[in-house]
């Protein structure tokens, strides 16, 4: 069995090219809301929807800065959607002094 499991992996080789990935986020929608956007009902019939799902903040800003990072909001430093302490031009701003951000401009073109 095990030799078996070995060969069926064996076969299975990594894709030869980048997978393309299309993310659509429709944001403060209600289910009340859908029948009155023919657009959306078609991206979720020809797409893909999730029912059972969890987001790391339930306000737009940390949540979007959570998706483009891969990083909690206590990480992103991205609390609210405005102000001091939340906001676009404050994810900005904390994504032009991340370490990583600053590595990805300085390294050399491969």
């Amino acid at each position: 069995m095990a030799a078996t499991l070995l060969a069926s992996l064996a076969a299975c080789s990594p894709p030869t090219r980048p997978v393309n990935v299309v993310f659509v986020l429709a944001d403060d929608l209600s289910m009340n809301l859908l029948p009155h956007m023919p657009n959306v009902r078609a991206l979720a019939q020809d797409g893909t929807t999730f029912t059972n799902y969890t987001v790391t903040d339930s306000l737009c800003c940390p949540s979007r800065s959570s998706i483009f990072t891969g990083r909690y909001p206590h990480n992103t430093g991205v609390f609210t959607n405005s102000g001091r302490d939340g906001g676009f031009h404050l994810f900005r701003r904390t994504q032009d002094r991340s370490p990583r951000r600053r590595r990805t401009r300085t390294s050399s073109p491969a």
